[in-house]
């Protein structure tokens, strides 16, 4: 789509999309029995205004004039909202969610687990294409479907997944996904300027069923942890933290990745750039493989929590 009408139909696009779902649910969806009760939109405010504020902090430039200034006052005033939010929350009898739902090992395990996971999926999702656009010299169609290899396998992994939480519960398939991600992005590191089928589409099919098999086992652990009444809200929390995950690992890998990219090219002048274009593409190169192996340490890491979650679901264990 980007390549042959341009990247703003990619948000156009969603107009139409966003109707035709809309649609479905007004034609097949039955009104169903309304909960009572009212939605904490000021809650849901400062917990936006706060997460806006953290990311702004972090995706600050150590290169930047002043960004002693900007990071500490962004990250003070992510934390003043946070605060505003938690107090909130304990205050209002109908808060946006219940803290009380985080005393489950397995609840606050499950979201922190897919708060990494949502970290390491956007460096994926953002770098793959990417260095494919720019140092490898595809055409975005072909950007995107080397994407879409990963991708297509995080859906046949999301399947088996749920399949392997019926038989070994939630540890097993999550730890096996975190590691099996994290070694296709290990493998991922190791491309070179000349990398091509088949090891390209080995590395993103490995990453990707990693993904995949972590859906259902993490999904599973967060509603089985509350009652009844809390599993809408528990659903969205866990989409929440990978949604956050994947906020704050783009702001950081934005920051990040441009102030790497200045000091590898600090003593590259813009004459020897046009002379030898080979020192950017070498300097770009090491800066992708630097991303991959941050990713790969991130699922990595996400093992830890993980090995925390129970063997087999045994029922809500909070309300």
């Amino acid at each position: 789509m980007a390549q042959f009408w341009g990247w703003k139909w990619i948000f156009w696009l969603n107009l139409p999309l966003g109707l035709i779902i809309v649609l479905i649910v007004f034609l097949y969806l039955g009104p169903g029995k309304p909960a009572g009760g009212k939605i904490d939109f000021t809650g849901g405010l400062l917990l936006a205004a706060g997460l806006a504020l953290f990311s702004l902090g972090i995706s600050q430039q150590a290169s930047s004039p002043r960004f002693w200034l900007y990071l500490p006052g962004f990250i003070a005033a992510s934390f003043l909202f946070f605060t505003l939010f938690v107090l909130r929350v304990v205050k209002v009898p109908e808060p946006l969610f219940k803290l009380s739902m985080f005393r489950s090992v397995a609840f606050s395990i499950a979201n922190l687990t897919n708060l990494l996971i949502g970290g390491a999926l956007i460096i994926a999702m953002v770098n793959i294409p990417l260095m494919s656009d720019t140092i490898l010299g595809t055409s975005p169609l072909e950007g995107g479907l080397r994407l879409l290899r990963l991708t297509i396998m995080l859906s046949a992994g999301a399947i088996a997944g749920g399949f392997l939480c019926k038989r070994f519960g939630y540890r097993l398939p999550t730890i096996v996904g975190l590691v099996l991600s994290g070694i296709g992005f290990f493998l991922m590191s190791r491309w070179t300027l000349a990398v091509s089928d088949p090891r390209l589409t080995l590395d993103l099919a490995v990453s990707g069923l990693g993904f995949g098999l972590v859906i259902a086992p993490l999904g599973t652990a967060v509603l089985d942890a509350v009652g009844e009444g809390q599993k809408g809200i528990a659903s969205s929390l866990v989409v929440m933290m990978r949604m956050t995950g994947m906020i704050i690992g783009l702001s950081a890998i934005t920051a990040w990745g441009m102030d790497r990219f200045h000091l590898m090219t600090a003593g590259i002048s813009l004459t020897e750039i046009m002379e030898a274009p080979q020192q950017l593409t070498d300097s770009l190169l090491a800066l992708f493989t630097s991303f991959f192996l941050a990713a790969a340490g991130i699922c990595l890491a996400a093992v830890v929590p993980a090995l925390w979650l129970r063997k087999k679901g045994t029922g809500p264990t909070g309300r």
